[in-house]
């Protein structure tokens, strides 16, 4: 016999304080019946009985991993519906705020062991309400600590604080992974923890773009990656997960993408825009080779309309360079981009799909 979800079964859920704990828990990240029992001081035949109800209704979903069950939260709506009670103790309370060590805030003087790399050496000082200089350092600290749900809890308490997705993305991650290189460069820390860092961001920023999910949609189609031989794809992803928030619909290809299929993709799939990163000097001429091809195939496939857009790291410190290849226009960061596609694309026709 089919079952059907109960449309109140998530309210119901969010109603009930000893269901609500057990969610605010499996929010920071996957537990056990064993570690909600200790988190929220419940006997555990209750949690046993909470977990299997919401199971059912679809609201968490179970895993195991050898002689143990693990349960998350399965239904998105319910951790935005949760970030807007905000019953869990404050996520920066362990850090506090510190004065900036060097001009460009980046705390990475006060790294010094192995051990604790990215942990300041002084407490912070406290304020009333958070800050961006609170929420970019606890979180800078956590991610290169390895605290992935410490991590989660701050990037809950800026969605809760409708922090926008521009300023979470330059303010507290971009800002973060700049510190990261930073230490990297001085020899602080190493390529493992970078990866880390990196890792951990990218899956902090599939959390902000779920929560950003816009409302209307745009008719327009953008695809975006990374040029052969550039392997890093935070930047060319912050700029599709903007593009989505503002309504457009975005094909990501990451990073190292060959030259051959992403013509392929752009002939066929006929966007209206085109976005390539180039991160090193070692991509520039397999950059220059794919742009000049995606011009060629705008020229000769009367169908294509697409705007070809160039940018990363290695364009944005050798902006010369941008004069010797065939690109409509480019941007240094995730706010002029976006500036930058608001100006042309209302007052242009999208390519018939």
């Amino acid at each position: 016999m089919k079952q059907y979800r109960d449309p109140d079964a998530l309210s119901q859920a969010l109603a009930e304080p000893s269901r609500r704990a057990i969610l605010e828990n499996l929010r920071l990240g996957q537990k056990s019946v064993g570690e909600l029992v200790e988190a929220t001081e419940l006997k555990q035949p209750n949690v046993s009985n909470h977990l299997a109800r919401m199971r059912h209704q679809d609201i968490v979903r179970s895993e195991r991993v050898g002689r143990h069950v693990y349960y998350s939260i399965a239904r998105p709506v319910a951790e935005l519906l949760l970030r807007l009670h905000e019953t869990t103790e404050d996520p920066l309370a362990p850090f506090l705020i510190k004065e900036p060590v060097n001009g460009s805030g980046c705390p990475y003087g006060g790294v010094a062991s192995a051990e604790g790399k990215g942990l300041l050496s002084e407490p912070l000082h406290a304020t009333a309400e958070p800050t961006l200089e609170a929420w970019r350092q606890a979180y800078f600290q956590t991610v290169l600590a390895g605290h992935e749900d410490r991590a989660n809890a701050i990037v809950n308490d800026l969605l809760a604080h409708r922090v926008d997705i521009e300023t979470i993305y330059l303010g507290v991650f971009a800002w973060a992974m700049h510190c990261v290189g930073e230490l990297y460069a001085q020899g602080e820390t190493d390529e493992a923890h970078e990866h880390m860092v990196t890792e951990i961001t990218e899956r902090m920023m599939g959390r902000v773009a779920l929560y950003y999910t816009p409302i209307a949609t745009k008719p327009y189609r953008a695809l975006l990656g990374g040029v052969a031989g550039n392997w890093h794809t935070l930047g060319i992803r912050m700029l599709s997960d903007g593009l989505r928030t503002q309504g457009w619909e975005t094909l990501f290809l990451g990073a190292n993408v060959p030259t051959s299929a992403f013509l392929t993709m752009a002939i066929t799939e006929r966007p209206d825009l085109v976005v390539v990163s180039c991160m090193q000097e070692e991509s520039w001429e397999e950059l220059k080779r794919l742009l000049d091809l995606l011009q060629e195939a705008r020229e000769t496939h009367e169908e294509l309309h697409y705007r070809l857009v160039a940018g990363g790291q290695y364009l944005n410190q050798n902006p010369q360079r941008l004069s010797e290849i065939p690109i409509d226009f480019s941007a240094a960061t995730l706010h002029d981009f976006l500036a930058a596609v608001a100006q042309v694309y209302p007052t242009i026709n999208p390519s018939k799909k």
